[in-house]
């Protein structure tokens, strides 16, 4: 059997679309549950994006990022803190995340959520609905 590279990218984009419709079901059912399905996915996909940016690869690391971004800031990987664990050149990839959450301290996340930086969800952040947007804009 000979699969053609068109198959392969059909085969990934699948899994991509089903990764991205698992952190949304995950994220509607334990942490979100007033964005409309399509405006979360395409906050999911900014997450995912941003992950990958720190080179998490696992499924669990990136969704534990996204979620994270969810629960605290979008923009909690520009604490310094949590940023120094983030690029520790030492520790593998992958598994720096679950540094991150079991290592931050109650303050620094709170210190994430002051400075919320709406804009960290890119193209999503225009469609916000007010009740998000309050969130960084302290309205």
């Amino acid at each position: 059997m000979i699969i053609r590279d068109a198959q392969k990218e059909e085969l990934q984009k699948n899994a991509e679309d089903d990764f991205e419709i698992d952190i949304v079901n995950f994220l509607q059912s334990d942490i979100v549950a007033d964005l409309e399905p399509g405006l979360l996915r395409l906050m999911v996909r900014v997450g995912i994006a941003r992950a990958r940016s720190y080179d998490l690869t696992w499924r669990y690391s990136i969704s534990m990022f996204v979620s994270l971004m969810f629960m605290f800031a979008p923009n909690f990987d520009e604490h310094p803190v949590i940023n120094e664990r983030l690029t520790n050149p030492i520790a593998e990839r992958n598994e720096l995340i679950d540094s991150v959450a079991d290592s931050t301290t109650s303050k620094e996340w709170e210190e994430t959520r002051i400075v919320y930086d709406g804009a960290a969800w890119g193209e999503a952040a225009e469609l916000l609905p007010e009740s998000w947007r309050a969130k960084w804009t302290g309205a």
